[in-house]
Formats: structure tokens, C-alpha cells, sequence
């Protein structure tokens, strides 16, 4: 007979493969043969993770009444109220419970708030589904959407969104359910002082890439990108509010070969980054795809590993021909120096003077021992037809190239992976990456390059040293850009109204204007009644969270099989 130890090990490991069923057994067994606190805990657990609610319930009592003490079990109570009802839908008191679940939680509590936040975006999924948009925004708002995670988490091996974008996708679903979307962004614009031409501008511009046609030519909006301009606005709109701006500003940290590139990209944002923690949104698009974009590092093992460029690119759309063997000949038959493409080396490389450094995602050595650097950028953007790199990355080979001389590099390439977003079948709401082209620049160490990378040293330190710099403020401010800028929601530059930018980057120079609105008392036409293309157009969306909705499997699985396809704009 194996030990209470032995069995405890056993149902731990299945438990964390989220193997309930075949858990259950075994925490029954060690219950039995040791009734304790915890025990009974994680019995408790197991059998409201697979439904079996009434046991669970019977078995909280008895672990109240024998163990008063034990406070673990309080919050196990909560989850199990949020699994029984809320997340029944044929719940008829689905609403007061939910209200009577939130009074007991507090959504700023470590152990509660994770429960409030769940039963307020399940609840909201739910009024959707009844075309109560009005009243989901409402429950929309009990929520912090600051405290929400960032992060996408794993379920079996997939990833699904984080807490903060489902809330934010159900915000943009039911503006558009409303049709309430262009209002609201017009709220916000106004409230963030994006005025007059410049509002028009950033208007225009976001209406114009979150609006397509499927194949019927029926215009359509895609949550997802709307979503993300929301998450831009409310993030500034809070954060100006709370002024919850964290600082970070250091007038002696040296200058990174990296800073240089944000300065030549928009020195707004360089003043931003040199002053502020911006919060990245590189982990926004991760639950939408499976996998991760392929790079040059993994290209190179295959090509090491097969000696074979058509096998290195065979899950891109390029097409292998001379020009692409010449291409890559020299990179992918060099020996490997530095690899740090995903930026975990801490390591720095210095100049003489110790004044600029950098640690470069690549550097290789080819068969005549020359050494080059190399750059690479994943892009969406449809600008595959151009005849010169961006300066902003060139100038990170100028630096590496000149700067870092302990390396000894002597030439660079920048490449530039132009990729999209393929579905993967009509079961599957997942898409994956895939690389449909290149450009690939060589940047030589030329006196011309030499002097380009001075100017903008030259540039920055004088900014260092004054704490100032001028700018046209008008053609600075460009939605394109702004738009699609990490530091967006810091920024008031982009209002157009300032010439100057400021070392540190004072967000206070401007206040909001009141607080975004929308007046809801007008009819729409578009809360309608639900239909399996609405289903669909939900349940595609990467909405799901930990708390997945299994009993609508069945029904999905009917909606997925019929041929409803349209276009949607990445």
C-alpha cells in the first residue's frame, strides 16, 4: 500500500498536468486515511475543478464546522460559488449572485481579486450574449483594469489572453455593439486634448484600420485593433488621473547604442524612455498565434543542422532563388559569436571612453575572419518595397560597428522579416505566423556612416546637456506613428501643440480634459438578437481566460463547422 506521501506526490503531479479526474481517486483516498485541514483542501479543490459541486459543498461544511480556524477554505468557497453560479448561464439569479459574490471580494485583494475580476468579465460575456450591452459596460467599470494581469497565461499547452485585453476586447465589443466606438474614441481624443486637424487625424486613421469588409462586403470592425487603441487611452487617461507615472530617470546613465535608435525613431519617445518605466505591449498579440515568430538564430541552427536553405525557409512564403542564396550565404555558413537575440545577456560592450554601449543580438565571424553584426525587425507593416533601411536601425549597426571596438566588427546587416497571420483551419480560432518576405540591407564601415552615427551622438549628448531640444511639434505628431509607438500613452506630444521636448519629459504639461463619455440613452440598432455568426465572432476572439466556459463546447463545435470565413485585418 503506498504511503500518504507516495500518494500526495502522485496527486500533486497530476494536478499540475491539470489531470483532476484521474487526481481525484488519490485525494480521496489520502482524505480518507487523514482527515486534516489541507487535505480536505485540496480535495475540495479537485472536486470543484471537475463540477462536482454539491460534494464540494457538503465537504466545505465539514471542514468549516471541525476546522473554524482554517482561513484557506473561505477563499475556496468563493471559487466554488464563482464555478457553480456564475458561470452557469441557466442560473436565473446569475446577476445577484454575481453582486453577492463581489461584496465578499475585493478586487486590490492578493487572494480575492482574481475572483472579482473573473465573475465581473464572465458576467459581462454573459449580458453580450443577451444583448444587454448597455448594462455590460457598466459592469465593465467595476473593474480596475490597471491591476488586471498583462500577461497571457497557459492552459494544455496554449496560450489565451491575459485578464487586462479580455477586458479590453469586451470593451470594444460592446462600444461597437452600441455603435458607440467612434463616439467614445472622439471622448477620448478630446479628453486627452487631441484637437481640432490633429483630432481628425487620429480619428481618421484609427477608424480606417480597425474597419473592414468580409467577403460579402459588409463592413465590419475588428475588436482586437480597437481594443488596443482603447488599452492606449484608458492606460493615459488613468495613469493622468492617478498620476501613476513611474519615474526613472538617471542625467548619468550612459548611453546605449539601443537609446540612439529611439532617439532617431522620435527623440519624444527617447525622452520618455530615458525618463519613465514604459510598459511594453510586446506580449499583447501572443495568445492570437501558435508558437512564436521563427528568428534568425533558429533559421541558423536548421541551416546548421541540414545544410539546406530551402529546408531553413520552408515554413515562410519566400520563394528560394539565387538572390536568396546570396542573401544569406554569408550569415548562415559564419561561425556564431554573440547570440542575445532575446535580449537576456546583461552583458554590455563598452567604448574606449566608456560613454556609449551595447550589446548586439548577433555577431558572427565569416570564413575570412571578418566580423559582422546583425540587426533583424519583425514588421506588419507593407513597406517590403523600399530602396533604404530606417535610419532608426541603421543607426544600431553604426553604433556596433564604431563604437564598440573591443568587438572588432567590420560590416553589418539589417534585416527586415515582413510577416502575417495565417489561419491554421476552420476548428482552430488560433492563426500562425508566417514570414511572407524580406529585405535584407548591407551596411558597410564607411566615413560617410561614420560621420551619420556622430551627428546623432552629437545630437543626443547635446539634448543630455541642455535638457533640451526643438522640434517642428506639428509633423512630429503623426497617428501612423504615434499610434503604433510603445510610449503613446505617455506622451502629450502628440497633441501637436509643443515645439519643445524636455529632459526630463514632464507629462504634466498638459491636464485632461473632463473624463470620456458616451451617451447611451439612444436607441442603437445593434443590439440584436444573438445568432451563430455573432457566436462565432465571439468565440474566435481570444477571450477565453482560466475560467473556460465548457459547457458552450458543444455549441461551438456546431458553429465552427459551418463556412463562415471573412477577412479580417491584422
Amino acid at each position: 500500500m503506498p504511503t500518504i506521501q507516495e500518494l500526495r506526490a502522485k496527486a500533486d503531479e497530476l494536478k499540475k498536468k491539470e489531470e483532476f479526474e484521474n487526481a481525484l481517486p488519490l485525494f480521496r483516498e489520502i482524505w480518507e486515511r487523514e482527515k486534516s485541514d489541507w487535505n480536505g483542501y485540496y480535495l475540495a479543490q479537485c472536486l470543484r475543478k471537475i463540477s462536482k459541486y454539491s460534494e464540494a459543498r457538503e465537504l466545505h461544511i465539514y471542514i468549516k464546522t471541525n476546522y473554524p480556524n482554517f482561513k484557506p477554505i473561505q477563499n475556496e468557497e468563493l471559487w466554488l460559488d464563482y464555478s457553480d453560479k456564475i458561470k452557469d448561464w441557466k442560473n436565473l439569479n446569475l446577476l445577484s449572485d454575481a453582486e453577492n459574490l463581489l461584496s465578499r471580494t475585493n478586487k486590490y485583494d492578493k487572494y480575492t481579486g482574481s475572483i472579482f475580476n473573473k465573475t465581473v468579465l464572465t458576467v459581462v460575456k454573459y449580458l453580450v450574449s443577451k444583448n444587454s450591452n448597455s448594462i455590460a459596460l457598466t459592469w465593465l467599470d467595476k473593474l480596475d483594469f490597471s491591476v488586471l494581469s498583462n500577461s497571457p497565461f497557459s492552459f494544455q499547452y496554449q496560450k489565451y489572453a491575459s485578464d487586462q485585453k479580455v477586458f479590453f476586447v469586451r470593451y470594444a465589443d460592446v462600444l461597437v455593439k452600441l455603435d458607440k466606438h467612434i463616439k467614445y474614441i472622439e471622448s477620448c481624443l478630446m479628453c486627452l486634448r487631441i484637437e481640432g486637424i490633429k483630432q481628425t487625424q487620429f480619428k481618421n486613421y484609427i477608424i480606417e484600420t480597425i474597419s473592414y469588409q468580409d467577403y460579402n462586403g459588409n463592413p465590419k470592425v475588428t475588436r482586437l485593433r480597437l481594443a488596443l487603441y482603447l488599452k492606449y487611452f484608458k492606460e493615459e487617461i488613468h495613469n493622468r488621473t492617478k498620476n501613476a507615472f513611474t519615474k526613472n530617470y538617471n542625467s548619468k546613465k550612459i548611453t546605449l547604442v539601443s537609446d540612439l535608435s529611439d532617439f532617431e525613431f522620435c527623440p519624444v519617445s527617447f525622452a520618455i524612455n530615458e525618463t519613465y518605466a514604459v510598459s511594453s505591449n510586446a506580449t499583447w498579440e501572443k495568445d492570437e498565434w501558435l508558437g512564436e515568430k521563427k528568428h534568425l538564430i533558429d533559421r541558423y541552427n536548421d541551416f546548421q543542422r541540414t545544410k539546406n536553405i530551402a529546408e531553413t525557409f520552408k515554413d515562410s512564403l519566400i520563394e528560394i532563388n539565387v538572390t536568396v542564396k546570396n542573401d544569406f550565404n554569408e550569415i548562415l555558413n559564419a561561425k556564431l559569436i554573440i547570440n542575445n537575440f532575446d535580449g537576456l545577456n546583461n552583458s554590455f560592450y563598452s567604448n574606449p571612453t566608456d560613454t556609449v554601449r551595447g550589446n548586439p543580438d548577433y555577431v558572427f565571424e565569416n570564413t575570412s575572419g571578418k566580423r559582422f553584426a546583425v540587426v533583424e525587425k519583425f514588421t506588419k507593416r507593407t513597406s517590403e518595397g523600399i530602396s533604404t533601411a530606417f535610419n532608426n536601425d541603421l543607426i544600431k549597426l553604426y553604433g556596433y560597428i564604431f563604437e564598440l571596438t573591443s568587438l572588432n566588427i567590420d560590416f553589418g546587416y539589417l534585416i527586415y522579416w515582413y510577416w502575417q497571420l495565417e489561419d491554421i483551419g476552420e476548428f482552430n480560432s488560433k492563426k500562425k505566423i508566417r514570414i511572407r518576405t524580406y529585405r535584407i540591407f548591407k551596411v558597410d564601415k564607411t566615413n560617410e556612416n561614420k560621420s551619420k552615427l556622430a551627428a546623432s551622438l552629437n545630437r543626443v549628448n547635446e539634448f543630455k546637456r541642455t535638457s533640451k531640444f526643438e522640434i517642428d511639434g506639428d509633423r512630429i505628431s503623426h497617428p501612423n506613428k504615434c499610434l503604433n509607438c510603445s510610449a503613446v500613452s505617455y506622451c502629450h506630444h502628440k497633441t501637436g501643440k509643443f515645439n519643445t521636448i524636455k529632459l526630463p519629459y514632464d507629462v504634466s504639461e498638459i491636464t485632461l480634459n473632463g473624463q470620456p463619455s458616451v451617451n447611451f440613452q439612444t436607441p442603437t440598432t445593434n443590439d440584436k438578437s444573438e445568432t451563430d455568426d455573432d457566436y462565432l465572432e465571439n468565440a474566435i476572439l481570444p477571450f477565453t481566460t482560466a475560467t473556460i466556459d465548457y459547457g458552450n463546447w458543444t455549441k461551438l463545435k456546431k458553429v465552427l463547422s459551418l463556412k463562415y470565413f471573412s477577412k479580417s485585418k491584422n
